[in-house]
């Protein structure tokens, strides 16, 4: 039986390890897509359609939205709720500990078209299905949790305070958005209108990315995340390897 859940435990960690990998390997593959894209002037690209651009200037918006949380003009935001608990659970010595945890009691996000203006003039953005790399505004950790029976109310879900398994410590609130009149980065493809937005379903050496960074630092910040993936990929290779070894050991010996 010892030998099974070894084993059992070492394909496990093995099975992580790969899914890190790949998502490792994606992560990289943003970050030499963006460097190798050489940047279009925001004026220029609209008579292209079909070829993936990079375009950098400031956002501009004609019917921003109000984020729901902090309630900040912008052309995007992406809010969330999570519950933070705790509650009792059993070791494995048969006692009692107590463990913390996280329930994402509610999430939204919206987007509205925008434009991109640089010295060259100006295009569209429409933001529907792209990857959203968007500004934190607010991390928000609310210890005086309401009354059971209180709601509130977050992209149309309802809420009720109070309400879940185990002790309630607190509620998390975070948002981010686009900022209006601020600079933003979008690598996209042309469509048939001069509206950037997504490639073709399938077209997986295209990318739809939008992010209020620069594009130096959007390129460090996958690259650092690759490398960090990868290091987690092998550090659970390398102990799924070691717990198939010592499952086999304990058969034999």
């Amino acid at each position: 039986m010892a030998t099974l859940i070894l084993v059992f435990l070492g394909l496990v960690f093995c099975g992580v390890g790969g899914a890190l990998l790949y998502f490792s390997r994606t992560t990289q593959a943003k970050a030499a897509l963006i460097g190798a894209v050489a940047t279009s002037g925001a004026g220029t690209v609209a008579s292209r359609p079909g070829e993936l651009v990079e375009i950098k200037g400031t956002l501009r918006c004609q019917s921003p939205l109000t984020s729901e949380l902090s309630q900040s003009a912008c052309a995007y935001y992406s809010a969330a709720m999570t519950r933070e608990y705790e509650e009792q659970e059993r070791d494995s010595d048969g006692g009692w500990r107590t463990v913390e945890r996280s329930q994402t009691m509610a999430s939204n996000s919206r987007g509205v078209p925008f434009w991109v203006e640089d010295a060259t003039g100006s295009v569209w953005v429409r933001p529907d299905g792209a990857e959203v790399d968007a500004w934190p505004v607010l991390d928000r950790f609310d210890q005086s949790a309401a009354g059971p029976g209180i709601n509130v109310s977050l992209g149309g879900v309802a809420i009720n305070f109070g309400s879940g398994d185990g002790r309630t410590l607190g509620y998390r609130y975070r948002e981010s958005i686009l900022p209006l009149d601020q600079p933003v980065y979008v690598l996209g493809v042309v469509q048939s209108n001069g509206v950037v937005g997504p490639p073709q379903p399938g077209r997986k050496d295209q990318r739809f990315i939008i992010s209020y960074r620069s594009e130096e630092a959007l390129t460090q910040s996958f690259s650092s995340s690759a490398q960090w993936l990868t290091y987690g990929a092998i550090g659970a290779f390398a102990l799924g390897a070691v717990l198939i070894l010592i499952g086999l050991a304990v058969r034999l010996f």
